[in-house]
């Protein structure tokens, strides 16, 4: 960036940058960092009902009616963004604003895995409706930010033309307090039953009844000496819970937070997940920190070597993947460590905004 000053614009409703609203929360407050940019959000009532509509839609349109709706709402925000004079967009969803003029730093939502029944994006066509919008509007815009290498890699290789524009740009999230590594140890080695966490309100989606049936399995071996606590609201579907499970319909954050930060064991295995900032808290808690076997999240965990990948739709692999790390306390501390510093090299705030810098500084 030069010395002057620029206007930059999040296209996003303002009821979207709240404090509950934690990656445009912490992204409004991030490029508001730069001394060239004068960051804003366009507070509009106009804008904020045409991102409603578009929000609303994702659940009740399919395939080109959805598109047609989307690249109308585009045209719309385009126009309020232009008249607003910016000269930076940062935007998210299927097709960008391209007010005539403005740089656009588009995150799309590219990812290399199995459509989920429970996902609205991917029921209506899933990766295939992204290679569209890439077709579409990949030379149209200044940066492509997609989340994790292997979606930044996949996308380099379908579209080599645009692959100096393709930046590795996840959510920004809050800095968490990390564990030291004799903290985990101590947490690790604590008496007791080994404790299991999941949280997720979307149960369902999330892969706990798979979970539970892996879990229940254990038992009927005789291996019981563990726990699990379950937070959730199952907005997804109503769930039977056995008497062993302890079962929180919801929490404060702070309260999840604290049960996070006593749990061994953080197993979420979703069957579809675009991102998941509680495996990131899990690794910073240290957590042996369990994810699906999907991209970004094998990233989260380095492909197992700072944490557990499993198989959502496998029960069995998952029984044989759980059952070590429920009988093994020093691989519980081997794999909680590592992932503790995977999360510091690797996914931190510190690293996060640094690739976001990078990419707004490549626009010139």
């Amino acid at each position: 960036m030069t010395d002057e000053r620029h206007s930059i614009w999040l296209d996003a409703p303002s009821w979207f940058c709240r404090p509950n609203s934690t990656d445009w929360q912490m992204k409004l407050s991030f490029v508001r960092e730069f001394p060239d940019l004068h960051a804003s959000v366009v507070d509009s009532w106009f804008f904020n009902l045409v991102y409603s509509a578009l929000y609303v839609s994702i659940h009740f349109l399919s395939g080109r009616v959805y598109e047609w709706f989307t690249h109308v709402c585009a045209c719309l925000r385009a126009w309020v963004l232009k008249r607003r004079g910016a000269e930076i967009v940062i935007s998210q969803g299927l097709e960008p604003p391209l007010p005539k003029g403005a740089k656009v730093i588009w995150e799309t939502f590219f990812l290399d895995q199995t459509p989920g029944e429970a996902d609205p994006e991917f029921r209506r066509g899933g990766t295939n409706l992204w290679i569209r919008a890439v077709e579409r509007f990949g030379g149209r815009v200044a940066v492509i930010g997609v989340r994790g290498t292997a979606s930044v890699n996949l996308l380099r290789r379908m579209f080599p033309e645009y692959a100096e524009k393709v930046h590795d740009l996840n959510y920004v999230h809050p800095e968490y307090e990390l564990l030291t590594d004799d903290g985990i140890r101590r947490k690790q080695e604590s008496p007791g039953p080994v404790r299991i966490l999941f949280i997720g309100r979307a149960a369902r989606r999330k892969g706990l009844i798979p979970l539970l049936e892996a879990l229940s399995k254990l038992r009927d071996e005789g291996l019981r000496d563990f726990s699990l606590t379950v937070v959730s609201d199952c907005v997804d579907g109503k769930i039977e819970f056995p008497d062993w499970v302890d079962h929180k319909v919801s929490v404060p954050h702070e309260e999840a937070m604290r049960l996070m930060q006593s749990a061994h064991v953080f197993i979420m295995p979703s069957f579809i997940e675009s991102y998941g900032l509680v495996y990131l808290e899990s690794l910073a808690s240290g957590c042996v920190t369990v994810v699906p076997d999907q991209d970004p999240q094998r990233e989260f965990v380095d492909s197992g070597r700072a944490g557990l990948v499993v198989d959502p739709r496998d029960v069995s692999e998952m029984v044989e993947k759980l059952r070590p790390i429920l009988q093994d306390q020093d691989l519980r501390v081997r794999l909680s460590v590592a992932g503790r510093h995977h999360y510091e090299a690797a996914l931190s705030q510190r690293v996060v905004r640094a690739k976001w810098r990078q990419a707004i500084q490549s626009l010139g």
